[in-house]
């Protein structure tokens, strides 16, 4: 009797557990039911892996090609490190992959050496270098604020303006040389190559120069006065021409030699950097609220008005359109012929940030508020947006894996 009651007993829990896997399974789909061989081992219970234990093999994380990692500083003192593409096992977006505090604002934007270190400036005052995994390499501290980005040399030295310097620190962290400026170094440096092979490094500082440096040991090769702050970030064209613009509202073509080529007046302060389309025009904002396409004599092809301020630097996608964010909180699409709107998306906050553009032709671009927008190239619509803990005035900078 005893024994008819327990076999009663075990039928019964056996049809309590098939009918709770039956509906488990449809909760979640067979495909994503995937056992301790198929993910770990990947093989022979018996083969040995990585770790040293039988049938172990190191996890793997599959990606589409070609996805970018962005980096973007945020006013919350962060380094964030985002990954759109990672999604659980329901498709709900996880995309932080780190975060990398630092002391003060972020309001550089990241530079990435060949082996993927990411080299970025805070407001207190340090050059930070961090592993792709959000671990700190390095930290060296300036004679100020880093409002400057960094950029990586071909030799893998890093040139930041930080204070009233422009400092070369090599990939270890250790000092090269300096170089003192008259006035503060918000500029980014650029680095250009001539075509004998000689390195040449220009930047602004507040003291109204543009300066040629020598990447060697510092040494200044020429100095080109204008009639305000340069805050801008020089940009070299294919034939060695620097443009830079100006808190005099001028926007400068200045022979590699130094002299001046010709300069334009745009009608307010100049703090955006400038991009060189394919035909050779020239993109850059102004304070007056416009976007100016000016060819490369120094005439006036087109210019967009916005509704603020464009401090934002341009950006051009592989067809050619123009993008660009305003201080009236929109990114503008314009298109490169006539200056036309193709289409504006309006950000929340005011567009300080540099928009870049994704190997999919994704548009990437910080706002004031707080997030990090992703913005499809076609109509101008919203992908996706990342909320950080404060402005965004950082442009960000992708690593395409």
């Amino acid at each position: 009797m005893i024994n008819i009651v327990l076999l009663i007993i075990v039928l019964i829990i056996l049809m309590i557990s098939v009918f709770k896997y039956e509906q488990f399974q449809e909760l979640i789909p067979l495909e994503y039911l995937i056992s301790y061989e198929e993910v770990v081992c990947k093989g022979n219970r018996g083969e040995k892996g990585a770790s040293g234990n039988p049938g172990y093999q190191e996890p793997t994380t599959t990606r589409a090609p070609k996805t970018p990692i962005i980096y973007v500083g945020s006013s919350d003192t962060h380094l964030y490190a985002i990954d759109h593409t990672v999604t659980d096992i329901q498709n709900t977006y996880y995309p932080l992959k780190w975060k990398f505090k630092t002391g003060g604002d972020v309001f550089s934007s990241p530079a990435i050496g060949a082996d993927g270190v990411i080299y970025v400036g805070s407001l207190d005052g340090y050059l930070y270098a961090i592993y792709p995994d959000g671990t700190e390499k390095w930290k060296y501290l300036t004679g100020g604020y880093v409002f400057s980005s960094p950029v990586v040399g071909a030799n893998g030295v890093i040139y930041v303006g930080g204070g009233d310097s422009l400092y070369a620190i090599d990939h270890t962290g250790d000092l090269k040389w300096t170089r003192l400026t008259g006035g503060s170094v918000y500029s980014s440096p650029s680095i250009h190559t001539d075509v004998s092979g000689i390195e040449t490094i220009y930047v602004g500082s507040s003291d109204s120069y543009l300066r040629a440096i020598n990447p060697d040991d510092g040494s200044e090769k020429w100095k080109y006065e204008t009639g305000g702050s340069v805050s801008s970030s020089p940009t070299i064209g294919a034939d060695g021409v620097i443009y830079v613009g100006s808190w005099d509202s001028y926007f400068y073509a200045i022979y590699p030699t130094g002299s001046v080529k010709w300069k334009y007046d745009t009608g307010g302060k100049v703090y955006s950097s400038s991009v060189i389309g394919p035909n050779g025009v020239i993109y850059v904002g102004s304070d007056d609220n416009y976007l100016h396409a000016i060819d490369h004599t120094g005439d006036l092809k087109w210019k967009f008005q916005t509704g603020g301020a464009v401090k934002s630097s341009p950006a051009i996608g592989a067809d050619g359109v123009i993008y660009v964010g305003s201080y009236d909180n929109y990114l503008y699409a314009i298109n490169p012929d006539d200056g036309s709107e193709k289409w504006k998306y309006d950000t929340g906050g005011l567009v300080r940030s540099s928009p870049v553009i994704g190997p999919d032709g994704v548009i990437y671009v910080g706002s004031y508020d707080n997030h990090l927008h992703a913005i499809n190239p076609d109509d101008g619509s919203e992908k996706w947006k990342y909320l950080t803990g404060g402005d965004v005035k950082s442009s960000p900078a992708l690593s395409v894996i």
